[in-house]
């Protein structure tokens, strides 16, 4: 038999699978014997989960920290006059303020590096180890070497 966890202010909070596990069941109004186990599944999830409108996403420095400063996106992306990089690095979801709406979020308050890279195959941040790209394509190609669509 299947357990249901609570998990949003449940397992995500406390970390204890047992309580996110008698909470869970009990919210379903199911009994729970207070043994569980894990098993191997696959989850298929729509395009539309935790995706959120642009003015609640993590900003670019949220994930990568390095760029906090100069040069900031143009370490990876061409230089494009139009976009100021500086303000777009830093653009993004204000955790003080969602945790002044009563959101659970504040030990997210001044975090960085949201990505575990090296479980995704990279030495690292690959701004700071260099990834599969050498300039990603989000501008003028002044330089004609430089496909814009590696």
């Amino acid at each position: 038999r299947l357990i249901t966890p609570k998990l949003w202010k449940g397992f995500w909070k406390h970390k204890d699978w047992d309580k996110a596990a008698a909470d869970g069941m009990k919210a379903s109004g199911m009994e729970y014997s207070g043994k569980y186990e894990f098993v191997e599944t696959a989850m298929y999830w729509g395009l539309t989960h935790e995706v959120v409108p642009k003015e609640q996403a993590l900003s670019c420095a949220e994930c990568h920290a390095s760029l906090t400063k100069a040069p900031y996106c143009g370490a990876c992306h061409q230089e494009r006059p139009d976009v100021d990089f500086e303000a777009l690095v830093h653009k993004g979801v204000d955790f003080k303020v969602l945790a002044e709406q009563g959101r659970d979020v504040g030990a997210l308050i001044g975090k960085t590096n949201y990505i575990d890279y090296k479980a995704l195959g990279y030495d690292g941040d690959p701004i700071e180890t260099g990834g599969r790209f050498d300039k990603l394509g989000l501008g003028i190609n002044k330089d004609k070497k430089i496909p814009l669509n590696k």
